[in-house]
């Protein structure tokens, strides 16, 4: 009447599976365990072993440690039990033991543990995921910026906002267009240009075709540059206001090119090297926000293409003594 204990043996089924250190989770429980984990805002960490392995042993260490208890939601998938195999398909597994993890802010979106399967490495990682609130979306790529955002007007004024320490205390590329204007404010129309100018004062050249062909520049420039380590700052000039920081690259473009063959007009774009205390020239229309030449001009520069000339002391004059 007390019962059999050996009743199982004697109808030959095996005895029970003394329980593991961590919780089994199988295909069919796994949704509600993930479920459970975020609605607790708790990180998921998942074994995929043997039953008995040892790697479920180190990470059944941390179920009770203070800083995980009802903190982390820990759980072993049994591979050789026939559960595994969605799960193993699910999460792309191709060899075990392995671990997958997922951060406090997203319980549900588990990546594979790429460190080595030791307890430290494996704790280490289990405390960040702990700490991490950020999601998915919070670490997308940053907007591209748009061209209006990138390119800024250059004044005389000295200081990091001024005129020449804009570009001489940058380390990458200093792009400037130097734009002209007609007397009286209005910049010269392009042929076939439609449309006014905002008057010069307050709010001059916002209009300008050269501004609006620097920006649709910059922001294909910038989304398409090949190598990301290249930084660059773009700014325009009204030509006016600095003439003999215009004069003076002109007239170093003459020099290096011969007084046959120089232009009259100074350069409509020069893309300057700070470090080299160089520049590029581009003399032209610069054509509009949807095309212009300026692309092809600062990849040639970037790509060490182009004809550099050495910075001219006539072309400083108007910077701020620092840069001087």
């Amino acid at each position: 009447r007390g019962g059999d204990p050996f009743q199982g043996q004697r109808q030959g089924g095996p005895p029970p599976e003394p329980p593991g250190p961590l919780p089994v989770v199988t295909s069919q429980s796994f949704t509600k365990f993930v479920r459970d984990a975020e609605m607790q805002k708790r990180p998921v960490v998942l074994v995929f072993a043997t039953r008995g392995h040892q790697l479920v042993h180190t990470v059944g260490k941390f179920v009770n440690k203070e800083e995980f208890k009802y903190k982390v939601r820990f759980a072993h998938v049994v591979v050789g039990s026939g559960q595994e195999k969605q799960l193993m398909a699910k999460f792309g597994v191709k060899k075990v033991p392995c671990v997958l993890m997922s951060t406090k802010g997203e319980p549900g979106n588990l990546r594979m543990f790429d460190g080595k399967l030791e307890e430290r490495y494996l704790e280490k990682s289990v405390e960040l995921a702990l700490r991490s609130n950020v999601k998915a979306q919070q670490k997308a790529t940053p907007k591209q910026p748009k061209g209006f955002e990138i390119v800024a007007q250059l004044s005389k004024d000295a200081g990091p906002d001024g005129f020449f320490d804009a570009c001489l205390q940058h380390q990458g590329m200093c792009v400037i267009a130097m734009l002209q204007s007609r007397p009286g404010g209005a910049p010269p129309r392009p042929p076939g240009h439609k449309g006014a100018y905002i008057s010069r004062g307050k709010g001059s050249f916002a209009n300008h075709p050269g501004v609006k062909a620097l920006q649709g520049a910059a922001e294909r420039v910038e989304k398409n540059k090949g190598s990301k380590k290249l930084k660059l700052v773009w700014f325009w000039l009204d030509m006016d206001a600095f003439r003999e920081f215009a004069n003076g690259l002109h007239a170093q473009v003459c020099v290096d090119s011969g007084e046959e063959t120089c232009r009259e007009a100074p350069p409509s774009l020069v893309a300057i090297l700070p470090k080299k205390m160089k520049f590029a020239a581009f003399y032209g229309d610069l054509g509009d926000n949807k095309k212009s030449p300026a692309d092809s001009f600062i990849t040639s520069v970037a790509g060490g293409d182009a004809t550099l000339h050495k910075m001219p002391k006539a072309a400083c004059l108007q910077c701020s003594p620092s840069a001087a």
